[in-house]
């Protein structure tokens, strides 16, 4: 199994842990699938997906549906 684990560091009532485990034969798209409702269920909000890119400094910046550009990653 593969876990992604957060913990918010308060220790008492307001101790939160947030785990995700995934089945380990999951393929590359599945395991980025799962880490992106990690970061949601930790409270980060984006638009788009997780993506594997072969370039980091490369990346095509992409438009929005407002006509604005946004970096790629």
């Amino acid at each position: 199994m593969n876990t992604f684990t957060v913990k918010n560091g308060i220790i008492g009532p307001e101790s939160v842990t947030v785990s995700v485990t995934v089945e380990p034969h999951l393929n590359l798209t599945d395991m980025c699938e799962a880490f992106e409702r990690f970061l949601r269920a930790c409270g980060y909000y984006f638009d788009g997906h997780v993506e594997i890119v072969d370039d980091f400094d490369n990346c095509k910046n992409t438009e929005t549906e407002d006509g604005e550009e946004e970096d790629g990653i």
